[in-house]
């Protein structure tokens, strides 16, 4: 199962809440702790000031290069298939 890369530039610690988010839901268990390895965030370099500079579209690219999916990691669930087992791509009714 192949699963869509998120790849955050994490310039000046921006995307620090979402980090915390994820890890909060990992350790309260609304998400598998393998769900971590679905978001990539690249934090560049640890002095702020040099953020400016960094070449962020390179690591962006390099993360992009080098990911790989997780084979342990099973959602769980065929969004694709309506809840009564009917049928995968199966027209809904709504209710």
């Amino acid at each position: 199962m192949m699963f869509a890369a998120v790849i955050l530039a994490n310039v000046l610690g921006f995307f620090e809440p979402i980090r915390a988010l994820i890890q909060n839901a990992i350790k309260d268990g609304f998400i598998h702790e393998v769900g971590i390895n679905l978001v990539k965030f690249i934090d560049g370099p640890s002095d702020h000031s040099l953020h400016e500079t960094f070449d962020w579209g390179g690591a962006l690219l390099g993360a992009l290069d080098s990911w790989e999916d997780d084979p342990s990691y099973n959602i769980g669930f065929d969004w694709t298939r309506p809840r009564n087992g009917g049928e995968k791509n199966e027209a809904l009714e709504a209710t």
